[in-house]
């Protein structure tokens, strides 16, 4: 997939975010690419206002992009996950760039509503005046209003709207598996949203190409590293190297393809980057002690019993918004 087809999704962090909640959402993209027919669609980008280190609630940082002008030009999507309170530094170019999200992102989940603030009147003003003197104003502190927006909840709207409701509706079951069978999948969401940037980057180029045949050198190169230099952080920072990793994400969509499609073990093989059945049907014994074949039906049976015994889990996952979520430019969550 070129990268002009891809679905740019900002995810903005103010001091004070939830860890757990960053990478839930990463989950639920990587997820929803894996439901891609042709490989990832959604390109998640982590920014921050200035860049750099941002500490989250639990105290643990991770490393953001600075928020540029290309992120306001290029949001498909604008998530801001935060604190209590955001504090904000607000000056023209912050201005223009949220000014931009506000045209051009269909869809935008942010309890303060940053994009919708930074057209109003009185900081335009400001930025205007700002502009002529040169001074720099001080900081803002905002407290989101009651009721804040749910993030999960747009976000699923928007797989519904792009993926259809049969997506939508797995991604949403997902979330509400017990933690422990979740656990193995959330500690690789919060490896790579823990890792530098560039490492996060080349982890979703991965992800992108894993249908495909793969240059590691070449995925080096993009990160601007040595080979050398790239596979050591990578390991380090991923905790498995390039070509494990590309190994577990060609296994998870060839789970998921045997599971919800009707194609051959062999067709699977190849759309997924393994090459040949007898390749896949390896991996399949050696990972999960089963064959291809073997692992369909029992995870459809699976399946079957589990709708059955909690025929009410299909109401309850798809989150509604609480009133006045969804009422004023505060609580601003909408498809434009």
């Amino acid at each position: 997939m070129q990268a002009a087809d891809q679905r740019c999704v900002v995810v903005y962090l103010s001091a004070g975010f939830s860890l757990a909640q960053a990478a839930r959402l990463g989950e639920a993209f990587n997820l929803a690419n894996r439901l891609q027919p042709l490989g990832a669609d959604y390109e998640v980008k982590y920014v921050s206002e200035s860049g750099g280190l941002l500490q989250s609630s639990s105290g643990v940082r991770i490393a953001a992009d600075a928020f540029d002008d290309e992120h306001g030009r290029s949001a498909y999507a604008f998530l801001h996950l935060h604190g209590e309170r955001v504090t904000i530094n607000w000056d023209a170019a912050l201005q223009r760039r949220l000014g931009d999200v506000r045209r051009q992102a269909r869809w935008i989940a942010d309890a303060v509503d940053l994009p919708g603030l930074a057209a109003a009147p009185p900081l335009m003003h400001a930025a205007r005046a700002q502009a002529a003197d040169g001074t720099r104003r001080p900081a803002a502190t905002i407290e989101p209003p009651a009721g804040a927006v749910d993030v999960f909840a747009v976000v699923l709207d928007m797989f519904r709207a792009d993926l259809g409701d049969g997506a939508a509706q797995q991604i949403a079951d997902n979330f509400m598996r017990p933690v422990e069978q979740r656990y193995t999948q959330s500690m690789w969401a919060y490896r790579e949203l823990s890792a530098s940037p560039s490492i996060r980057m080349s982890a979703q180029r991965l992800r992108t190409l894993s249908a495909n045949r793969i240059s590691i050198a070449d995925v080096a190169r993009t990160a601007a590293m040595s080979e050398r230099n790239f596979l050591r952080r990578f390991k380090r920072e991923i905790g498995v190297t390039p070509t494990e990793f590309v190994q577990h994400v060609r296994l998870e969509r060839a789970c998921h393809m045997l599971v919800h499609t009707t194609l051959p073990a062999d067709k699977v093989a190849r759309r997924t980057g393994f090459g040949s059945g007898e390749r896949l049907a390896k991996l399949f014994r050696q990972r999960l002690l089963v064959s291809p074949t073997e692992f369909r039906i029992a995870e459809r049976e699976r399946l079957l019993i589990d709708g059955a015994q909690q025929p009410e889990a299909r109401t309850a996952s798809r989150p509604a918004p609480a009133a006045g979520d969804w009422a004023g430019p505060a609580a601003r969550a909408h498809l434009r």
